[in-house]
């Protein structure tokens, strides 16, 4: 887990300006990362510490740009970390990177991406379309995730049941069901904002002061 810094050819005397890019292999336990232009390799555990760690080696090496794949949930917490650091973050399609590694002639059909493709990635396409951060796109996101795991536990939960199980694992597969069921449909059920009505003006209330005075030439004489 240490980090490997040398300069190469690639990155000396050419457009020091331009934004430093670090590719991010992202996985469940870990996360692997490159800077291709000074050789520099990272692998930080999926923690708050491993972030941190991630963090203080991007601003050691002046990096001003993060490039990873969507992949799954996986990469969200990293994304906020580095945009928190005041990293700019670019979340890419998978299919797009894959594609470019095969036509470098990098990458076999069903070989993984690493993080040095990635970095290669951004380098080449620094504009290239990427996710836009979206807290609430993201936040609905989840909640979709979170409701598709209920619903499997729901159905394997069944499943179980069907099989006559003994008579204390029938009545905790049916507790379970039942409350799964009872999340599924209060919390997931989306309300409709509240219609606001009409005002009316109260029957009591003050007139306007043309109602007066048509009022008062009724009543006065001649």
């Amino acid at each position: 887990m240490g980090v490997g810094a040398r300069t190469s050819k690639e990155g000396s005397g050419s457009m020091p300006q331009e934004t430093r890019v670090v590719g991010l292999d992202v996985a469940k336990g870990k996360t692997n990362a490159c800077i291709r232009c000074v050789a520099a390799r990272l692998s930080a555990p999926s923690t708050p510490e491993g972030e941190a760690q991630l963090v203080e080696w991007l601003r050691a090496n002046r990096v001003g740009r993060a490039v990873m794949e969507a992949s799954g949930g996986y990469e969200r917490n990293w994304a906020e970390a580095l945009r928190a650091a005041g990293v700019e973050v670019r979340i890419v399609d998978p299919k797009r990177i894959r594609h470019f590694a095969k036509a470098a002639g990098r990458l076999a059909k069903n070989d993984p991406i690493d993080a040095e493709t990635i970095a290669w990635f951004g380098e080449t396409f620094p504009e290239a379309e990427a996710q836009a951060h979206d807290p609430a796109r993201e936040e609905v996101d989840r909640l979709v995730q979170a409701r598709g795991a209920l619903k499997d536990l729901e159905e394997r939960t069944k499943q179980q049941g069907e099989h006559r199980p003994p008579a204390l694992v029938a009545n905790a597969l049916r507790a379970i069901a039942k409350t799964v069921r009872a999340e599924s449909c209060a919390s997931w059920t989306p309300r409709s904002p509240p219609r606001s009505r009409p005002t009316r003006p109260s029957r009591g209330g003050p007139r306007s002061s043309g109602a007066f005075q048509d009022s008062a030439s009724k009543r006065s004489p001649g």
